[in-house]
């Protein structure tokens, strides 16, 4: 089924474009330590193999662009007991341009795979969005982007997402480079749960609703700032009022002279629920979102030529794939060289 989903995508945007534009490629590999921290708490230090393959298909003109994007991504964590993991991710999008207005799509479906000690864990994720935008001035627009996702999950316990979400929002030119981001962002989600696995039963189902503000900034000179931050209500079947999600990214890059080159990530997630039953005994299902991984990395890069880049990168990450699974809690500090080409 997930074959099926990116062939149908490719199939869209085939009919939807013309047969020319410009293809580029890129292709990295790198390789360090990673220390572990794993649920209960056991230290693990591996050697960490990591490759990233992207191609990808642009065509730009005066009234549409189009794109189309593959991405493929292995990881090997050694030598012990081999775990890997390996994700890829076809993205398409399609926008058709007039004086004032733009409409269009854009949508993507990804398959993550993770083999680990403690077990086996498959994630499928598929997403639909319109996108439609309005500019009455050159300094002032607004976007307006309905959608539709879908997540399914296997680690024993086999979840299901669907959710329907509406993506409201504008920016406001400050200066020549300075751009403020506002808006708002609700969903309507729907989790399932067949409680195959017996170690962690959890209720079978669980709607709610998610919903708050956004506001965002974004700088663009010798110097690149971005910074997003989106505050959420969340309300479900096993939750009440106070409950919510912050949701914050931080982007920062800059050039040191002509070959040295500086970027910062960080994504933060912290909540706070109040439940309805109690979190003990049988887990209430909670839902976790997509971009709810914590994650702060510093890369520092060298560029050999104008096609070739050599870089350190090293950082934290904690991500929980599943509510009620394992968290997988991780320092790693890798050597990689980067390969750009047409």
């Amino acid at each position: 089924m997930h074959t099926v989903k990116a062939g149908l995508l490719f199939l869209v945007f085939s009919l939807c474009t013309p047969c020319y534009g410009q293809f580029h490629w890129r292709w990295s590999a790198e390789s360090g330590f990673q220390n572990t921290v794993s649920f209960d708490n056991l230290h693990q230090d591996d050697i960490i193999l990591r490759m990233d393959g992207k191609a990808d298909y642009i065509y730009s003109d005066t009234d549409r662009d189009a794109t189309a994007e593959l991405k493929v991504r292995p990881e090997l964590f050694g030598p012990d007991k081999q775990p890997y993991s390996f994700r890829y991710r076809f993205t398409t999008s399609f926008q058709e341009k007039w004086e004032l207005y733009t409409a269009g799509f854009s949508a993507f479906t990804q398959r993550y795979l993770l083999q680990s000690p403690s077990g086996t864990i498959y994630q499928d994720v598929f997403v639909l969005k319109g996108t439609t935008s309005y500019s009455p001035t050159d300094d002032v627009s607004f976007a307006c982007d309905p959608g539709y996702a879908s997540q399914k999950i296997d680690d024993g316990v086999r979840q299901t997402l669907d959710l329907y979400f509406l993506d409201v929002s504008g920016e406001k030119q400050l200066g020549s480079a300075s751009v403020l981001l506002f808006g708002g962002y609700m969903e309507r989600f729907t989790i399932s749960n067949d409680q195959t696995n017996f170690l962690h039963p959890a209720q079978s189902t669980n709607k709610g609703f998610r919903y708050g503000p956004r506001l965002g900034f974004r700088y663009e000179d010798d110097l690149i700032v971005s910074c997003n931050y989106r505050f959420l209500f969340h309300k479900s079947d096993f939750t009440h009022q106070p409950s919510y999600e912050h949701n914050c990214r931080l982007m920062s890059a800059v050039m040191l002279g002509e070959r040295f080159s500086v970027l910062l990530l960080c994504d933060l997630y912290w909540r706070k629920f109040s439940y309805n039953v109690s979190p003990t005994g049988i887990w209430p299902l909670i839902y976790l979102p997509f971009d709810s991984e914590n994650k702060l990395r510093l890369k520092f890069g060298y560029d050999l030529s104008t096609n070739v880049e050599l870089y350190i990168n090293g950082g934290y990450q904690k991500e929980r794939i599943i509510e009620q699974g394992d968290v997988f809690d991780s320092w790693n500090m890798v050597l990689g060289i980067e390969f750009n080409g047409i």
